[in-house]
């Protein structure tokens, strides 16, 4: 019996040893995982934080650059509408300054339109006289030229 309880107690105690021995194990394998782990999770917020961060400063960078290019847009926008009221007063002044120089030349070529028919009138009238004296003077010429050798027939027969 007292063998029994000392081989019983020995593998009792030698159970209890490897039991003890297996739970250190498992508790430093335990501690170690916790620690890694520990680890790996602070790393994952440093990385989590770094990449909270980048973006933060990513949409900074694109709030910044959506406004300047607002701002861009908006001082463009202003520029043409400066010159687009400008082209526009130039325009309205050009074509005021047209129609009025149209209205004064369409005057000027009714002026002229009538001085020339004034002219034609006057011409035709000057034509007809013209032709009118050219007949009177070739009448005339052709009395006087039977006049003449009238008077060179009775000159001729006076020197006889």
């Amino acid at each position: 019996k007292q063998w029994y309880q000392r081989r019983v107690g020995k593998q009792w105690y030698q159970r209890r040893v490897r039991g003890m021995e297996h739970e250190s194990k498992v508790k430093n394998e335990l501690d170690l995982l916790k620690q890694k782990t520990g680890t790996e999770i602070e790393h994952l917020r440093m990385t989590a934080q770094q990449v909270y961060e980048r973006e933060k400063q990513l949409l900074l960078d694109s709030r910044e650059a959506a406004i300047s290019d607002r701002n861009d847009a908006l001082r463009k926008n202003r520029d043409l509408q400066e010159k687009y009221e400008e082209v526009s007063s130039s325009f309205y002044s050009y074509q005021t300054a047209t129609g009025t120089k149209l209205a004064d030349m369409k005057n000027t070529l009714k002026l002229k339109d009538f001085e020339l028919e004034r002219i034609n009138l006057l011409y035709s009238e000057i034509s007809s006289k013209y032709n009118e004296a050219a007949k009177d003077n070739d009448k005339l010429s052709k009395k006087t030229g039977g006049v003449a050798g009238r008077v060179q027939f009775v000159e001729m027969r006076s020197y006889q």
